[in-house]
């Protein structure tokens, strides 16, 4: 692994060896070469034998953090660690389809996209009756939209599996926050559209995995998710004003629903 990767793949993993060699078979599938994948198990059995499968197909760097320092921790350790100029995200119960970083890196060939993002099939999950791992339920694209700041701040449409930025942009807004439980990959969001536009390629590369048995973040820690999400708003919602007075020279009627939405929730918040 003398070669400088482009490409660095971020992939946290805990407990979920069924998981993780499907999420290691879809890096080794990749058309594109020029990756490296930064496994960070936070606190989980150890995987070194499941990723010495992989020797010769997957360049994986392993770390082990044990104990565990949750999941932005682990982030921020592949960050941290990382030698591409690009870094892309793969938790271990999502999927790269071959084309994924290929798709992504070709688009960091102009200068000017400094944050991308593609499509993922959203695929719900059930446990097998064996409890030897999970069959599909169903598949389907939800999420497909260009980038809007404001259509973003009031319905996150991006999955981290399809993300990817230049390294460099960690520099100017921080890593993961390691204080959030969850919607981490949010937070981060917000903080790096304060700086750059978000470059959609319309292309469904990934799957994101949501499973039934309440194992998901989302799925187990509802509560958590939605007072994160609350702060979070309240956090950034200066973020899409200069996108709403932008439309009141030809769409006054579009700004004053938007602003009325605006202050709903400003108002909500402000009871909480």
């Amino acid at each position: 692994m003398s070669e400088t990767p482009r490409v660095s793949v971020i992939l946290r993993t805990r407990n979920r060896p069924w998981y993780l060699r499907q999420a290691l078979e879809g890096l080794a599938d990749q058309t594109y070469r020029s990756f490296e994948a930064l496994v960070i198990n936070d606190g989980g059995d150890d995987v070194s034998s499941l990723l010495a499968d992989f020797e010769g197909r997957v360049p994986i760097r392993y770390f082990h953090h044990d104990p565990g320092r949750g999941r932005c921790a682990a982030a921020n350790r592949g960050l941290a660690e990382a030698r591409g100029e690009l870094i892309a995200y793969l938790d271990d119960d999502d999927r790269y389809l071959p084309e994924h970083l290929e798709t992504l890196a070709a688009a960091f060939d102009d200068d000017d996209v400094h944050v991308a993002y593609t499509n993922a099939w959203d695929v719900r999950h059930s446990p097998r009756t064996d409890g030897e791992g999970y069959d599909e339920v169903s598949r389907e694209v939800k999420l497909a939209y260009p980038f809007s700041r404001g259509r973003f701040f009031m319905h996150s449409f991006i999955h981290l599996v399809t993300f990817m930025h230049r390294k460099a942009c960690i520099e100017p807004v921080g890593g993961f926050d390691e204080s959030l439980e969850v919607l981490e990959d949010l937070d981060l969001y917000l903080r790096l559209a304060q700086v750059w536009d978000f470059h959609h390629l319309d292309r469904t590369t990934a799957e994101y995995r949501i499973r039934d048995d309440r194992s998901n973040a989302v799925t187990a820690l509802t509560e958590a998710f939605l007072e994160t999400r609350r702060q979070l708003m309240t956090k950034y919602i200066h973020m899409v004003l200069p996108e709403l007075i932008a439309y009141t020279e030809h769409k006054d009627h579009i700004v004053q629903s938007l602003l009325e939405r605006v202050e709903a929730i400003e108002a909500k918040l402000a009871d909480r």
